[in-house]
């Protein structure tokens, strides 16, 4: 799921070792990748809190949806 997506996953999806996934990640980004991952999240939880549509729904529901594993999480 996409809160237990790790470098390793990915970096084995991509036919990538994990440490050419995560120079690529550093040099594209300037970011590790954890750091960019949850900056996606970020962008992906603000584009569903500015859905009108989605106004019904609790902000940690939200957050949970786009991939955070907790509350705190999402608050740092």
């Amino acid at each position: 799921t996409a809160t237990d997506l790790t470098l390793n996953d990915l970096a084995a999806r991509l036919n990538l070792s994990s440490s050419q996934l995560s120079q690529t990640i550093n040099s594209q980004s300037g970011e590790n990748f954890y750091k960019l991952i949850n900056g996606l999240r970020i962008q992906e939880f603000i584009a569903l809190a500015s859905d009108p549509a989605n106004q019904h729904l609790k902000l940690e529901a939200l957050a949970f949806d786009c991939g955070f594993k907790s509350k705190t999480t999402f608050h740092n």
